[in-house]
């Protein structure tokens, strides 16, 4: 049964050959140089993605490269035989990683880009192996990291000794940090708000001056918040600079902003389904968001928080409640109110569960919650701090 299956596959990729090569038939084909896939698992790939797809000898070696297996291919024909000649990609033999103390998450990252002994060599997988170790040591303050990859390779196996030689150097530290374009708050005020910091007296307990990328990040959130918070709603980062030193020891970070105009608040709607639900927001709403009154984010999402304590006291735990800003002039904006209440959920029993001395009865008393009624988160929050005490 092997071999008619074998020779059917031979005469199927006999013709899809015969239709490159237009100059004559061919009875016979010869692969040289396979060691990671026999005669037959090579014929089986060609014959199954050339069924529905149009030949052409481009096409075939496209193919055959897409493997990731070979590193050069080469079509010939003679006396009606097709010659098919593979130089194999090599295969990894041993893979040593020096210069780092924690070698787990390398080798676990090599792992990931099939970069393990036994598997081919391939230089793409090296490629995003080492974009992928850059971003894990600058999470980790170590910007300037070199990776000297030592190939050691037997030409007579066709194997390669992988050396990763990793140096991280030592983590630079900030000289200096400023922020350009703000004029309706000190700078110095800014930079307080940061967790980065240039070097000083205290750097060396709590590595304040130690540029992290990701820390960075929630800096410059935090700058933005402070902004919004106190109603610049309009306001942006221009760019933000880092620049490291010839010497690779220290980094220069300077943030350029946009601060914008205050924004004041010209209408606050309330979006919801039901008149009865919007009379209620309305009343919480009135006395924390004012039209005229200079739009904080930090006050909407009090506000939201408000209303939230609301719902989630009269039984709607699954409500959802989201806000939007929205312009309607140079300084004046529009806040709208996006709410979901969904339906009420009712307390079909209470169960305590590990009160071995205390009986139920006992715990129930305690709990402003009953069953049969509207679930209170309030009620529930408050029965749980009595029975704690």
């Amino acid at each position: 049964m092997c071999v008619i299956i074998y020779f059917r596959l031979v005469f199927c990729v006999f013709a899809i050959l015969y239709s490159i090569f237009a100059f004559g038939s061919i009875d016979k084909v010869n692969f040289f140089g396979l060691n990671s896939y026999s005669n037959i698992d090579l014929l089986k790939k060609i014959n199954f993605i050339f069924k529905k797809k149009e030949v052409s000898s481009n096409n075939i070696i496209e193919f055959l490269y897409s493997l990731k297996s070979f590193k050069f291919i080469k079509l010939s024909v003679l006396n009606n035989t097709l010659y098919v000649k593979f130089i194999e990609l090599p295969i990894i033999k041993n893979i040593q990683v020096l210069g780092v103390k924690d070698k787990k998450y390398i080798y676990s990252l090599l792992s990931k880009f099939n970069i393990r002994i036994g598997n081919l060599y391939n230089n793409y997988s090296i490629g995003l192996f080492k974009k992928r170790l850059g971003i894990y040591y600058a999470n980790l303050g170590f910007n300037n990291i070199d990776v000297d990859i030592n190939v050691e390779f037997d030409s007579l196996k066709n194997t390669i000794k992988l050396i990763f030689n990793i140096n991280t150097h030592k983590k630079p530290r900030i000289k200096d940090i400023k922020i350009f374009g703000n004029e309706i708050f000190h700078q110095d005020k800014l930079l307080k708000l940061l967790s980065h910091s240039k070097t000083n007296f205290l750097s060396w307990f709590v590595n304040d001056d130690i540029y992290l990328k990701g820390k960075l990040v929630s800096d410059l959130e935090i700058i933005r918040s402070y902004y919004i918070d106190k109603g610049y709603i309009g306001f942006q980062f221009t760019f933000v600079k880092i620049l490291l030193s010839k010497n690779k020891k220290y980094v220069y970070i300077y943030i350029y902003v946009h601060e914008g105009n205050s924004s004041y608040i010209n209408v606050v709607n309330i979006n919801c389904d039901y008149l009865s639900v919007i009379e209620k927001v309305a009343i919480i709403l009135r006395d924390i968001l004012k039209k005229g009154q200079i739009c904080s984010r930090k006050k909407i999402v009090y506000a939201q928080r408000k209303l939230m304590d609301y719902f989630y006291g009269s039984g709607y735990i699954n409500a959802t409640i989201r806000f939007d800003i929205a312009y309607v002039g140079k300084n004046t904006v529009n806040v709208d109110f996006f709410i979901k209440r969904k339906s009420r959920i009712i307390v079909r029993k209470i169960v305590f569960i590990g009160n071995n001395i205390t009986e139920d009865n006992v715990l129930r008393k305690k709990i402003p919650q009953q069953e049969g009624n509207c679930i209170s988160m309030h009620a529930v929050n408050l029965g749980t701090n009595e029975i704690i005490r």
